[in-house]
């Protein structure tokens, strides 16, 4: 109990904020990364993205590739605070978000795919095939 209560008095000295306390008035600061929380697979011929973006109208996100680097921008509006009411808590996203991944094979841009259902972003980013070794073969020339 101690070390809790230590580390609790920490936080408020170096914040300035009670975040152990998820009741106080203080609470309506984001301590989640900046932007979606996403998965990043891959296998032998793709790139997989899966980003949680609930809340969000599809036409409201930005999907960009150049350079191998895939960026997904978007923006929630705020809500407006009811007369007469206060947080307890705050958590759900608002404002605007950007998240950027750069990718170390070739990906074919013109094959890139993307789904949205359920709050959840899909993309598909397909390797290019890679340049297979051409064999040549010698010829003999007469005379030679």
């Amino acid at each position: 109990m101690n070390l809790i209560k230590r580390n609790e008095g920490l936080l408020k000295d170096f914040l300035g904020l009670d975040l152990l306390n998820p009741f106080s008035s203080q609470h309506n600061v984001y301590l989640v990364p900046a932007g979606v929380a996403v998965d990043i697979t891959e296998d032998a011929e793709a790139y997989n993205i899966k980003a949680n973006i609930p809340g969000i109208e599809p036409d409201k996100i930005e999907i960009e590739f150049q350079d191998n680097v895939l960026s997904i921008k978007g923006s929630t509006e705020q809500e407006v605070k009811q007369e007469g009411t206060s947080y307890l808590l705050q958590e759900r996203r608002q404002g605007s978000f950007c998240r950027s991944f750069s990718f170390r094979d070739q990906v074919d841009s013109d094959k890139i795919t993307a789904d949205f259902s359920n709050g959840v972003l899909t993309v598909r980013l397909p390797k290019v095939e890679p340049v297979k070794p051409k064999q040549i073969k010698v010829s003999v020339q007469a005379g030679s």
